[in-house]
């Protein structure tokens, strides 16, 4: 199976203005099942591509629970609440 073109947002303008919404969801791919973070509702969230004389903005809406449920079993969905952005 071809892998899937992943999105990419820009912007011709001076600026990129990005609203990213960070949740749960369950991810099922053939034969196997896991808990993660999807920004949009996807992972991986979305490359942002911006030219070296653009502004970026981002604005993130954090859906992730206040409740965090590692217990220090392996295999626990841990730091519910935690995510990051990265820059390359």
């Amino acid at each position: 199976r071809p892998l899937r073109r992943l999105r990419a947002l820009g912007s011709p303008t001076s600026s990129l203005n990005v609203t990213l919404t960070v949740d749960v969801a369950e991810l099922r791919l053939p034969g196997f099942r896991l808990w993660t973070r999807t920004y949009d509702g996807d992972v991986p969230g979305p490359t942002l591509r911006t030219r070296p004389d653009q502004a970026l903005h981002v604005t993130l809406d954090n859906q992730l629970s206040s409740i965090d449920n590692d217990k220090g079993r392996h295999g626990n969905f841990k730091e519910l609440n935690t995510t990051s952005l990265h820059f390359h």
